[in-house]
Protein backbone atom coordinates (compact mmCIF):
# COMPACT_ATOMS: atom_id res chain seq x y z
CA UNK A 1 0.00 0.00 0.00
CA UNK A 2 1.20 3.34 -0.99
CA UNK A 3 1.02 6.43 1.93
CA UNK A 4 1.40 9.67 0.85
CA UNK A 5 2.71 11.65 3.78
CA UNK A 6 1.39 14.84 2.26
CA UNK A 7 -1.65 13.29 1.27
CA UNK A 8 -3.89 10.88 3.35
CA UNK A 9 -6.63 10.65 5.88
CA UNK A 10 -6.57 8.55 9.09
CA UNK A 11 -10.10 7.40 11.12
CA UNK A 12 -9.89 5.82 14.51
CA UNK A 13 -12.85 4.63 16.36
CA UNK A 14 -14.21 2.63 19.33
CA UNK A 15 -16.84 0.63 20.39
CA UNK A 16 -17.90 -0.07 23.90
CA UNK A 17 -19.75 -3.85 24.01
CA UNK A 18 -20.58 -5.66 26.98
CA UNK A 19 -17.74 -7.71 26.35
CA UNK A 20 -15.31 -5.24 26.47
CA UNK A 21 -13.96 -2.58 23.57
CA UNK A 22 -13.50 -2.90 20.09
CA UNK A 23 -11.45 -0.86 17.66
CA UNK A 24 -11.27 -0.03 14.09
CA UNK A 25 -8.53 2.05 11.77
CA UNK A 26 -9.13 3.52 8.47
CA UNK A 27 -6.34 4.61 6.49
CA UNK A 28 -6.98 6.63 2.93
CA UNK A 29 -4.40 7.51 0.45
CA UNK A 30 -4.21 7.92 -3.46
CA UNK A 31 -1.02 7.91 -5.90
CA UNK A 32 -1.49 9.17 -9.09
CA UNK A 33 -4.05 7.25 -10.84
CA UNK A 34 -5.24 4.86 -7.82
CA UNK A 35 -6.39 5.17 -4.07
CA UNK A 36 -5.34 2.81 -0.97
CA UNK A 37 -7.78 2.17 1.75
CA UNK A 38 -6.44 0.16 4.71
CA UNK A 39 -8.76 -1.17 7.58
CA UNK A 40 -7.85 -2.27 10.72
CA UNK A 41 -9.91 -3.73 13.44
CA UNK A 42 -9.15 -5.21 17.09
CA UNK A 43 -12.33 -6.94 18.36
CA UNK A 44 -15.74 -7.23 16.95
CA UNK A 45 -16.21 -4.03 15.73
CA UNK A 46 -16.45 -5.11 11.94
CA UNK A 47 -19.39 -7.80 12.76
CA UNK A 48 -22.04 -5.44 13.89
CA UNK A 49 -23.23 -1.90 13.26
CA UNK A 50 -23.86 0.35 16.54
CA UNK A 51 -24.53 3.56 17.67
CA UNK A 52 -22.39 6.24 15.89
CA UNK A 53 -21.46 8.94 17.93
CA UNK A 54 -19.46 11.29 15.97
CA UNK A 55 -17.02 14.31 17.86
CA UNK A 56 -17.08 17.31 16.12
CA UNK A 57 -14.45 18.74 17.80
CA UNK A 58 -11.80 20.13 16.07
CA UNK A 59 -7.93 19.38 16.40
CA UNK A 60 -5.33 22.19 17.35
CA UNK A 61 -3.41 20.78 13.36
CA UNK A 62 -7.27 21.72 11.94
CA UNK A 63 -7.13 25.01 13.71
CA UNK A 64 -3.97 25.94 13.19
CA UNK A 65 -4.83 25.54 9.28
CA UNK A 66 -7.96 27.69 9.64
CA UNK A 67 -6.09 30.27 11.16
CA UNK A 68 -5.78 33.75 9.27
CA UNK A 69 -3.04 35.45 11.07
CA UNK A 70 0.34 35.32 8.68
CA UNK A 71 2.55 33.62 12.03
CA UNK A 72 -0.37 30.73 12.16
CA UNK A 73 -0.63 30.55 8.59
CA UNK A 74 3.27 30.53 7.63
CA UNK A 75 3.67 27.80 10.38
CA UNK A 76 0.91 25.72 8.65
CA UNK A 77 1.99 26.21 5.57
CA UNK A 78 5.30 27.07 5.37
CA UNK A 79 4.04 30.09 3.00
CA UNK A 80 1.81 32.70 2.37
CA UNK A 81 0.98 35.32 0.08
CA UNK A 82 1.24 39.09 1.76
CA UNK A 83 -2.35 39.99 1.04
CA UNK A 84 -2.80 43.74 1.16
CA UNK A 85 -0.29 44.66 -0.86
CA UNK A 86 -1.00 45.78 -4.32
CA UNK A 87 1.10 46.42 -7.53
CA UNK A 88 0.08 48.32 -10.22
CA UNK A 89 0.32 46.74 -13.96
CA UNK A 90 4.39 46.85 -14.20
CA UNK A 91 4.66 48.60 -11.42
CA UNK A 92 7.63 47.75 -8.53
CA UNK A 93 6.07 50.20 -5.54
CA UNK A 94 3.88 49.23 -3.21
CA UNK A 95 0.77 50.99 -1.73
CA UNK A 96 0.52 52.42 1.56
CA UNK A 97 -2.26 50.09 2.19
CA UNK A 98 -0.10 47.16 2.63
CA UNK A 99 1.95 48.61 5.40
CA UNK A 100 -0.41 46.66 7.78
CA UNK A 101 0.79 42.94 6.84
CA UNK A 102 4.57 43.77 6.62
CA UNK A 103 3.95 45.22 9.76
CA UNK A 104 2.76 41.68 11.12
CA UNK A 105 5.40 40.06 9.22
CA UNK A 106 8.15 42.00 10.18
CA UNK A 107 7.05 41.55 14.17
CA UNK A 108 7.01 37.99 12.99
CA UNK A 109 10.71 38.41 12.41
CA UNK A 110 11.77 40.28 15.09
CA UNK A 111 10.38 38.23 17.97
CA UNK A 112 13.17 35.59 16.77
CA UNK A 113 16.30 36.47 14.76
CA UNK A 114 16.71 32.96 13.85
CA UNK A 115 13.19 33.14 12.19
CA UNK A 116 14.55 33.79 7.94
CA UNK A 117 11.99 33.98 5.17
CA UNK A 118 12.27 34.14 1.38
CA UNK A 119 9.97 36.79 -0.59
CA UNK A 120 8.89 35.14 -3.83
CA UNK A 121 7.46 38.14 -6.40
CA UNK A 122 5.06 36.83 -8.85
CA UNK A 123 3.89 39.06 -12.09
CA UNK A 124 0.38 38.37 -14.48
CA UNK A 125 1.19 37.11 -17.64
CA UNK A 126 1.55 40.55 -19.91
CA UNK A 127 4.89 41.12 -21.61
CA UNK A 128 8.04 38.96 -22.22
CA UNK A 129 8.66 35.73 -19.24
CA UNK A 130 12.28 37.28 -18.80
CA UNK A 131 10.87 40.87 -18.20
CA UNK A 132 8.48 39.38 -16.11
CA UNK A 133 10.59 37.66 -13.67
CA UNK A 134 13.12 40.60 -13.20
CA UNK A 135 10.25 42.80 -12.71
CA UNK A 136 8.68 39.72 -9.62
CA UNK A 137 12.17 40.13 -8.09
CA UNK A 138 11.92 43.59 -8.07
CA UNK A 139 9.06 43.79 -6.57
CA UNK A 140 10.28 40.78 -4.04
CA UNK A 141 13.50 43.27 -3.17
CA UNK A 142 11.12 46.73 -2.70
CA UNK A 143 9.31 44.33 0.28
CA UNK A 144 12.73 43.52 1.41
CA UNK A 145 13.86 46.82 1.62
CA UNK A 146 10.42 47.94 3.20
CA UNK A 147 11.12 45.44 6.07
CA UNK A 148 14.67 46.42 7.04
CA UNK A 149 14.46 50.23 6.34
CA UNK A 150 11.13 50.86 8.09
CA UNK A 151 10.56 47.66 10.14
CA UNK A 152 13.85 47.19 11.69
CA UNK A 153 14.08 43.52 10.14
CA UNK A 154 17.56 42.24 10.02
CA UNK A 155 19.01 41.82 6.65
CA UNK A 156 20.38 38.34 7.26
CA UNK A 157 16.56 36.87 8.02
CA UNK A 158 15.57 38.18 4.59
CA UNK A 159 15.98 37.40 0.81
CA UNK A 160 14.08 38.24 -2.73
CA UNK A 161 13.83 36.17 -5.67
CA UNK A 162 11.65 36.16 -8.40
CA UNK A 163 9.30 34.08 -10.72
CA UNK A 164 7.58 35.79 -13.05
CA UNK A 165 4.24 34.33 -13.85
CA UNK A 166 5.14 30.78 -13.59
CA UNK A 167 3.41 30.44 -10.36
CA UNK A 168 -0.29 31.90 -11.17
CA UNK A 169 -3.47 31.62 -8.65
CA UNK A 170 -5.69 32.84 -10.54
CA UNK A 171 -6.32 32.77 -14.14
CA UNK A 172 -4.15 35.88 -16.44
CA UNK A 173 -7.68 35.85 -18.74
CA UNK A 174 -9.56 38.50 -16.81
CA UNK A 175 -8.69 41.36 -15.21
CA UNK A 176 -9.33 40.33 -11.67
CA UNK A 177 -7.00 37.02 -12.03
CA UNK A 178 -4.18 39.60 -13.26
CA UNK A 179 -4.43 41.43 -10.14
CA UNK A 180 -4.47 38.70 -7.71
CA UNK A 181 -1.17 36.94 -10.02
CA UNK A 182 0.32 40.95 -9.03
CA UNK A 183 1.76 39.83 -5.61
CA UNK A 184 4.30 39.20 -3.21
CA UNK A 185 4.67 35.50 -1.02
CA UNK A 186 6.76 34.89 2.00
CA UNK A 187 8.30 31.35 2.31
CA UNK A 188 9.32 30.27 5.72
CA UNK A 189 12.50 28.63 5.42
CA UNK A 190 13.70 28.62 8.84
CA UNK A 191 14.41 24.71 9.78
CA UNK A 192 14.53 24.01 13.47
Amino acid sequence: MHVDLGDFRFLSAVKQTEDGQSFIGVLASRGANRGFIQVTSVGDALLEPGDINVSTKQSDAAKKEQSDDLAGVLLSNGSAVLEGLTFGKGASTLSDDGKTVLQELSAYLNADPTRNIVLVGHTDAEGSLSGNIALSKIRAMYVMQSLIDEFGVAPAQVSAEGVGFLSPRASNASAEGREKNRRVEVVLVTVK
